[in-house]
C-alpha cells in the first residue's frame, strides 16, 4: 500500500457505518467534479514513504475531496 485514504463523515455515524464508508471503492477514486459525497464532509489521503530496511512512515495528510 503506497497511500491510505479515509473519509470524515459530516454527522456522527455508528462504527459499522464507518467501516462500510472506509471500505468503499469510491474513496480510491478522486473526482474533482463531484467533490465529497453526501454525508461525507471530506476525504483525506496520506502517502507512505519507505526508507531504510523496510521502515516506513505516513506523510502528513492532504485533503483530496
Amino acid at each position: 500500500m503506497d497511500h491510505w485514504r479515509w473519509a470524515l463523515p459530516s454527522t456522527p455515524v455508528s462504527l459499522a457505518t464507518l467501516g462500510l464508508v472506509s471500505a468503499s471503492a469510491e474513496l480510491t477514486v478522486t473526482d474533482s467534479k463531484t467533490g465529497a459525497r453526501e454525508g461525507i464532509a471530506a476525504i483525506y489521503e496520506s502517502t507512505r514513504h519507505e526508507f531504510g530496511q523496510g521502515y516506513a512512515v505516513f506523510r502528513p495528510a492532504r485533503r483530496v475531496a
